[in-house]
């Protein structure tokens, strides 16, 4: 028998919720990001992709588990990918994928998975195409950003020219954030996964009023739902998550 109202903190503000629906299937699908990015490790820049990629995959009803920033490193991208390519349904990178000398993102994601490195032809005339349009040159170093991992798939995004390259189960994603949104949301129907539930709870208590409570919620529902409590801007959102909407209901109420 599932209680009706479980808990709800003093000074309770009614809920309102956030629901993500995607297509049903049996059983988890995993999501891991790779951010290739010096400047964001030396503190040179935010790192927005992240919460961009996140929010995404929970509306796709994809279960986002990690996140690595590490340095514009050869070894090091070949070994995160590696690793969590086996481990996940879906890896993501973002950065080192342009003109410049570090940007060596495609060279390691062939490296890791043993493919050469080839010009892809499609992808230079496109580059073409719109280079032409704005008056530039396709020069050399402008070309490297189609020299891309041998036998990938190609993704394609409106009024863009720059390929999403997908390698086995690894998307090769590009560290503007803007463009890394346009892209990841144009080809947002590759990624589906179980329905996610969420419902929020605002309350104007202090976490120490209610943290038993939740504590011993947390406890008599594990591994139904995950609950979260943050405070912000003079009260407390507290987050009930989990795939049936009736218990996320219950819990939350």
């Amino acid at each position: 028998l599932i209680r009706t109202v479980l808990f709800r903190p003093p000074n309770y503000i009614p809920l309102f919720a956030q629901r993500s629906f995607s297509n049903q299937i049996n059983h988890e699908r995993t999501a891991a990001a790779i951010i290739i990015a010096s400047e964001v490790l030396t503190g040179k820049v935010h790192d927005i992709n992240t919460y961009t990629l996140t929010k995404l995959m929970f509306e796709r009803g994809v279960s986002f588990k990690k996140v690595e920033i590490i340095h514009d490193e050869m070894d090091e991208i070949v070994e995160a990918t590696r690793r969590l390519s086996k481990k996940y349904d879906y890896v993501f990178t973002s950065g080192g994928i342009g003109t410049t000398h570090d940007d060596i993102t495609y060279e390691a994601i062939a490296k890791a998975f043993n493919r050469k490195l080839e010009h892809h032809q499609p992808t230079i005339d496109r580059m073409l195409e719109a280079f032409s349009k704005k008056g530039l040159e396709l020069t050399d170093a402008r070309k490297r950003m189609a020299l891309l991992p041998s036998e990938c798939n190609i993704l394609l995004t409106p009024d863009s020219w720059v390929p999403l390259v997908v390698v086995n189960n690894v998307y090769i994603l590009p560290g503007i954030p803007s463009l890394f949104e346009k892209m990841l949301t144009a080809n947002k129907d590759q990624f589906k996964g179980a329905k996610f539930y969420r419902q929020i709870v605002l309350t104007k208590s202090l976490e120490a009023e209610y943290s038993d409570d939740l504590r011993s919620i947390s406890e008599e529902y594990k591994g139904q739902v995950m609950i979260g409590s943050y405070p912000y801007s003079g009260v407390c959102k507290i987050s009930v998550e989990g795939l049936e909407p009736n218990v996320v209901q219950t819990v939350s109420s």
